[in-house]
């Protein structure tokens, strides 16, 4: 899945990056950043070169007030436009609260979080929720309904998380269901695994 992390590191520094160790080649990640706040310790920028993700820097000249946090969201508006993606806002100002909100009302996976770190959580979190209403509390009368207990669906979803192609996701869920169903369960979850 694909990922796109917007960091405020005039906010949130050195800490804010924590996490990128899980990053993948599906991932980039823009840091803005000022001159008041342009460092990073050496274990950092070796993280970083370590990463598999696209790292993109911005600096920010304006010296005004919330000039970073108008730049990145100007930007995020711009980049924020596949439903089928993950877009994270990686700082601990309220000021982005509004902009993430106004981003999931338009069908956006958007996330207001402190670090990356965090996106993990919470995207296991959103999938299990997501497979569970689409398998287990689906109403619809052509739908196939499936007894899954949550343990489960915790399994299906760290397949999808950790599945680096479709046939690696496939060949786990032939574990648990027949062909057949694992058919159905591709179709419903195609959104959810197109870069896979």
């Amino acid at each position: 899945m694909e990922r796109i992390f917007f960091v405020d590191y005039e906010n949130v520094d050195t800490g804010g990056l924590d996490g990128l160790g899980k990053l993948t080649r599906n991932d980039a990640v823009y840091i803005y950043y000022s001159e008041s706040h342009s460092r990073m310790t050496f274990g950092l920028h070796r993280r970083i070169m370590e990463s598999a993700a696209d790292f993109y820097y911005k600096k920010i000249r304006d010296k005004s007030k919330n000039a970073l946090d108008s730049v990145l969201m100007e930007e995020a508006d711009e980049i924020i436009t596949d439903t089928r993606a993950d877009y994270y806002i990686i700082s601990n100002d309220k000021d982005y609260e509004s902009f993430v909100n106004n981003k999931k009302k338009k069908g956006f996976r958007v996330f207001l979080l402190p670090d990356i770190r965090k996106c993990n959580e919470v995207k296991f979190n959103w999938l299990k929720r997501t497979i569970k209403n689409r398998f287990v509390e689906d109403n619809r009368p052509y739908a196939n309904k499936y007894d899954l207990t949550d343990e489960d669906i915790d399994r299906i979803t760290r397949w999808i998380m950790d599945s680096e192609s479709k046939r690696e996701l496939n060949n786990h869920l032939q574990e648990m269901f027949y062909n057949e169903d694992v058919k159905y369960i591709f179709s419903r979850l195609r959104d959810l695994t197109y870069n896979l």
